[in-house]
Parts: C-alpha cells; sequence; structure tokens
C-alpha cells in the first residue's frame, strides 16, 4: 500500500485540486483509490458529491455522520468509517465542517498522551 498526503495550513496552495485529479487519474488506471478529506471546510468533498449528497452526509440534529467526524467517534463496535463509492475503484472519506470542532478536541487529547520527562 502507498500513501501520499497532502496538506498545507495556509491555504489556498491547490492540495484539494492536486488530490482530486490525482484520485481520478489513478481510479481511471486501475489503482484502488482511497481520498479522505480531513479539512473542515470539506472542499474536497463538495467537489465529489452534490447537494442532495451532502445534505444526507451533514444530517441536522445529531444523527450519526458517515463522514471523517464520524469516523474519530470511539469505534467499540469495530466498525470501519463509511467509504463514499464516487467511481469504480474511487472512493472517500467525506469530510465534514464538524470537523473545525473536532480540532481543538483532539489537540487538548494530544498534550494528555505527551509523557512528563521532567
Amino acid at each position: 500500500m502507498k500513501i501520499a498526503a497532502f496538506a498545507d495550513g495556509a491555504g489556498g496552495v491547490g492540495a484539494t485540486h492536486l488530490a482530486y485529479h490525482l484520485g481520478w487519474m489513478y481510479s481511471e488506471l486501475g489503482v484502488i483509490t482511497l481520498l479522505a478529506d480531513i479539512d473542515p471546510r470539506a472542499a474536497l468533498t463538495c467537489r465529489f458529491l452534490d447537494d442532495r449528497r451532502l445534505e444526507e452526509l451533514w444530517p441536522e440534529g445529531g444523527a450519526p455522520r458517515k463522514t471523517a467526524f464520524g469516523a474519530l467517534r470511539p469505534r467499540l463496535d469495530g466498525a470501519a468509517p463509511h467509504v463514499e463509492e464516487v467511481a469504480p475503484g474511487l472512493g472517500l472519506l467525506a469530510g465534514d465542517p464538524l470537523l473545525a470542532g473536532a480540532e481543538d478536541a483532539l489537540a487538548r487529547q494530544w498534550q494528555g498522551c505527551i509523557p512528563d520527562y521532567s
């Protein structure tokens, strides 16, 4: 398995554009490809999916979400995150605006994992 990651905190550098086109290119070459949109703006997800599907993935009222945010929830039952099939051999772990709120919570938990060597 090979992994490529595109990330930049500044925005506007073309990471989403590059990931979108490489995802299609690799899938058309027969390479099974999974794109994970972990940007709270969910720009990659919005490029692949129409508004109707986004409304289904981002339900109101706290319903379970089949997105990257939903994958962060504890997996006590051992289930894998939902992967949206965009095309044969091309899957998407959908982004979610709720990831913006999760960033702070994850950062706080990360700090708690760092051992105190003093």
